[in-house]
């Protein structure tokens, strides 16, 4: 009953995770995307509204200058003036004020704007403002000034005579922001959610609700046109720039329609699990009064069948489905036997190498053909540590990923067989109930030996093909760049001349000086950088080994990586001792130079201090010169191998493992060594080379 109550929870537990795994996620995207949908929906609207808020605003001020415009031509005013009666004067602007203006300030400037005449000062009580505007403000016409912790539009239209075009004086009136709850409700009326606030330096200068002052200090330093969840309502701030002082309009959301959503989701979501568990519940149930009782019947009978020797059934079953499942089981046991032995006969008598080994990697069957290739001395060898693949990094990596369930077919492998490079094609399966491995392989060695020895002949054909092609317009790609490169050059040195004959400020002067400079500059890069392209391009084969300075060759070298150095945010530092020379071929050596530091800008992908470091010294024979990174440096267990052709610790078809194989190589060829150096951190080489010819 155990046994039967365990494979109901089982079955209960399999219902609930497969019911949360498929329903979680599409209740989060659905919130995810109602939310998103919903923002998005909410700022465009917000947006609308900023747009109309600004409009009426604008509106508000175009009208406040068009009504002053109109006051300031009232043919009483302008006779008033040219009379100098000022008590006229006061008395034609009250009249103005009163009938002709929607405005908070109506004032009279003349005589040089010494005489100021207010009919407004009712509103405040002081004329300290209009003062202010008049004195710093009002030749700009209209102005949004800030005063005190007060806001207003001002706007100025000037008096001129008809009889002789005079200025007789300016007309100044102004709107104050300040509680003018009049000019926002206007606006909000206008708009959908129907608020409408205007908040400077984080003062609620008007607006159709009152708002907390702490809310204020939260928004204020938030970004713009983003939607702000504060205290059950939704705030939205958009900022209005007018004469230089910065607005902020503010709109409020009644409800926080976000934190309704989420709430509603979460409460969908456990509800959804509620019912999800009481599924999971009744299925159990149901399975192990119902379901698991025969079946435990049935696996006892088919234990029994299997028990007997002759495969005869003495007990039969009186469910008649029981007995055709139990004949049917015995049948394909005699099958899985004869398949069995089938096997063994043909793993004994393929030509292909085929293994068959444990968890631990010991050996339990293989073929003769396998015995020859991999040097297995007898069965239970380790397969790993007893056999000629022992020092093969990629059977490990195969092992592994056919551990993890990865189908591995005709994947390479180079290991070497006695004397012999063997490269081979194999296929492996791992049977985690077994837990054995499968694998056979093919010897391709032979066609690999073919194919590169035609891949060669018709890759020299190629490059031999190729190279001539570029010595034949190499030098008409110089003719064609250099040219016009003297031409500029040319006309740079004229401009220059030009120049100095040319009067005009010095700090002018200067900026185009440091423009014909930043072109000069480029001109000579753009010539450098075609003639070492010419020189890198050269066969290296006819390369002769001369003495060169090591610092030139560095820096002609770097000409090809700099950018993806730039591009990988990675720091080169140069330790370059004067005067340091070495006997080299230039072209080859530059190959080896661009080698170690590609590897060095692989190896810093991930690491978190990017630096590579060459230094270069001398002794009284050898130049000797250091490549440094901070990478996470060669493992140990590696060290070894990292100089064996074809071995590499890329990811597949990053790296072909030839790099430092014929980085060595080159730099044997010419009389020096290329060694990897113990180091804390990172990867150290070293390069040593003779100084001249011995």
């Amino acid at each position: 009953m155990k046994k039967d109550y365990n494979l109901s929870i089982l079955l209960g537990f399999i219902i609930l995770i497969t019911n949360f795994i498929v329903i979680t996620p599409i209740l989060f995207l659905q919130y995810q995307s109602s939310s998103s949908i919903f923002r998005e929906n909410l700022i465009n609207n917000f947006d609308e509204e900023f747009k109309l808020s600004k409009l009426f605003l604008e509106s508000e001020f175009s009208n406040l200058h068009n009504q002053t415009k109109r006051v300031s031509e009232n043919l009483y005013i302008r006779e008033s003036l040219e009379s100098n009666n000022e008590s006229k004067i006061k008395k034609s602007l009250e009249d103005a004020y009163n009938y002709d203006s929607s405005s908070d300030f109506l004032a009279l400037s003349y005589e040089d704007d010494r005489k100021i005449i207010d009919v407004s000062i009712n509103i405040l009580e002081t004329n300290e403002v209009l003062s202010n505007y008049i004195k710093n403000y009002h030749e700009n016409r209209s102005s949004l000034i800030s005063y005190k912790g007060l806001l207003v539009y001002f706007t100025s239209h000037p008096i001129t005579s008809h009889a002789t075009g005079r200025v007789l004086g300016t007309l100044h009136s102004g709107l104050l922001l300040n509680k003018n709850t009049d000019l926002t409700t206007r606006i909000a009326e206008k708009l959908t959610h129907k608020t409408f606030n205007i908040v400077y330096e984080k003062r609620l200068i008007s607006g159709t609700r009152p708002i907390k002052q702490s809310i204020l200090d939260k928004i204020h330093p938030l970004n713009e046109k983003e939607l702000i969840p504060i205290e059950n309502k939704i705030y939205y701030k958009s900022i209005l720039n007018i004469s230089n002082v910065k607005l902020e309009l503010l709109f409020i959301s009644k409800k926080n329609i976000i934190q309704n959503l989420r709430v509603s989701f979460l409460k969908t979501f456990l509800f959804t699990i509620i019912i999800t568990i009481i599924l999971s519940i009744s299925a159990a149930t149901i399975a192990n009064k119902s379901l698991l009782p025969p079946l435990n019947r049935l696996l006892a009978y088919l234990e029994n069948s299997i028990k007997d020797e002759e495969l005869k059934i003495h007990h039969r079953s009186t469910i008649k489905e029981f007995n055709l499942i139990s004949d049917s089981f015995s049948t394909v046991f005699v099958n899985f036997q004869k398949k069995k032995n089938q096997l063994s006969r043909y793993i004994e008598s393929s030509n292909l190498p085929t293994l068959i080994w444990d968890k631990d990697h010991k050996l339990l069957q293989y073929n003769d053909s396998a015995q020859l290739l991999f040097g297995i001395k007898k069965n239970r060898d380790n397969i790993v540590n007893d056999t000629l693949l022992s020092k093969c990094f990629k059977l490990s990596q195969l092992i592994e990923q056919a551990q993890r369930g990865e189908q591995i077919n005709n994947e390479e492998v180079i290991f070497k067989s006695f004397d012999e490079w063997k490269y081979t094609s194999w296929t492996m399966s791992y049977d985690p109930e077994e837990k054995t491995y499968f694998a056979q392989c093919f010897d391709n060695t032979e066609k690999v030996h073919a194919s590169k020895k035609i891949e060669e002949e018709r890759s020299n054909t190629i490059h031999n093909q190729k190279l001539a092609a570029l010595g034949e317009v190499a030098g008409s790609i110089a003719h064609e760049v250099n040219n016009p490169m003297g031409v500029i050059s040319l006309s740079l040195a004229l401009l220059e001349s030009e120049l100095k004959l040319i009067k005009m400020e010095e700090t002018k002067a200067n900026i185009i000086k440091s423009y014909l400079t930043n072109i000069d500059d480029s001109v000579q890069r753009t010539t450098t950088i075609v003639s070492h392209f010419l020189d890198f391009s050269r066969d290296s084969k006819k390369d002769k080994q001369v003495v060169r300075e090591v610092n030139q060759i560095i820096k002609k070298s770097l000409i090809f990586i700099e950018e993806k150095v730039k591009r990988k945010k990675i720091s080169l530092k140069l330790k370059i001792e004067d005067g340091s020379q070495c006997f080299i071929k230039e072209t080859q050596f530059s190959q080896v130079m661009i080698n170690l530091i590609n590897n060095s800008i692989d190896a810093l992908e991930n690491a978190k201090q990017k630096e590579i470091i060459i230094e270069a010294f001398t002794d009284e024979e050898f130049c000797y010169l250091n490549f440094k990174d901070t990478g996470p440096g060669i493992p140990k267990d590696i060290i070894e191998s990292i100089f064996t052709p074809f071995y590499t610790t890329k990811a597949q078809g990053k790296g072909t493992g030839l790099g430092l194989s014929i980085s060595k190589s080159i730099i044997i060829e010419m009389g020096g060594t290329l060694e990897l150096v113990k180091s804390i951190s990172g990867a150290h080489f070293v390069i040593k080379l003779p100084k001249s010819p011995s």
